[in-house]
Parts: structure tokens; sequence; C-alpha cells
């Protein structure tokens, strides 16, 4: 997640917002995804008391878990995906083990696959062995330029829906190999 995230923090008192400059880009708002901005650009962020200016780069796959409050305590049986359309090739990371240092792990290569017009596919390699307490992702994808008509997880169709301006796969086997989106 180094090269996906920018947090952008505010450190003075009575401060409504703050001037940050974005990298080289496209960068999604977290926090109001159908918002993006180029990057090689200085941006004023708002920020409300309650949230921290976070900006995700596009082609990243963030994944986002239940809150736990200690290592080890599971919550729920299902990962969801939060991933920022780009065109083009990029690659995002998942490291996984029981937290304590010992014992198997996983590591899980998601690779996104996107042609001008229509196409767009993720990619997911596991290499560990690890079992992770989830059985299934909800994946949620956004800013993608087209509505898909057809849905297909290891060449098998599948069911979406619209959730908002982003379109959300809900029960893809953790062990998939390959979605595609025409």
């Amino acid at each position: 997640l180094v090269d996906a995230l920018l947090v952008c923090p505010v450190s003075e008192p009575q401060k409504d917002g703050r001037f940050l400059y974005l990298p080289d880009g496209q960068w999604f708002d977290f926090w109001d995804p159908q918002h993006s901005h180029e990057g090689n650009n200085e941006l004023w962020a708002a920020t409300p008391l309650d949230q921290i200016p976070v900006f995700v780069r596009a082609g990243s796959v963030l994944p986002i878990g239940p809150v736990q409050q200690y290592v080890g305590e599971r919550t729920d049986e299902r990962l969801t995906l939060h991933v920022y359309h780009a065109e083009g090739e990029s690659i995002s990371e998942l490291y996984e083990d029981a937290g304590d240092g010992y014992g198997e792990q996983l590591r899980k290569q998601f690779r996104l696959s996107t042609a001008i017009g229509k196409r767009w596919s993720l990619e997911q390699q596991r290499e560990g062995k690890f079992q992770e307490a989830y059985a299934t992702y909800d994946l949620v994808i956004h800013g993608l330029p087209f509505n898909p008509t057809i849905v297909q997880i290891d060449d098998q169709p599948h069911k979406c829906s619209a959730l908002g301006m982003a379109l959300q796969i809900n029960d893809i086997p953790n062990n998939f190999h390959t979605l595609q989106l025409t």
C-alpha cells in the first residue's frame, strides 16, 4: 500500500482544510470515491473534524476488513476489496498471517488489466499456506467507465449490482483466479 495511499493530516488547530500536492497519476478521494483528481497538481482538501484527507491511486486494490479489537479476533467471514479503476495494467499485493509473527503466511497478488473500451479483468495469484478466516470477497469497483453486461469469475457467470456510482460484486470465492467484466 506504500504507493497506493496518500494520507494528508492537518496538524494545525482551527484549520478546515489544507493544500496538498498529488503525485503523477489519477487519485480517488477515499471518502468520496466518485471524485477523482489528476496528479501533478496542487489541490485544496477540505478537512472535517472527523476525516483526514486520504487519496487512493487509480489502479490500486485496497483491502478493507472489519474492525478488530485485538490481533486474531475474527468478526467477519468476508473481506472487501475496493478496486480503483485505471486504464492499462497495475499490480497490488496483500500479505496475510496469523498476526503473531510465527507460522504460515499467504501472499496475494492482484493484477488489474483494462483495455480501452469495455474489457476489464482482475487476476489473483496466491503463494503460501496460511488459511485466511474469510471464505469470500466482496468487490467494489470505483470509477469504472462502462456498465458491464457480463461478469464472469473463473469462466462462470456471476451477478453484480450498482452501489451508488460504484459496481459491487458479492460472494467471490477467496481463491478465485480471474474475474472478467465486459
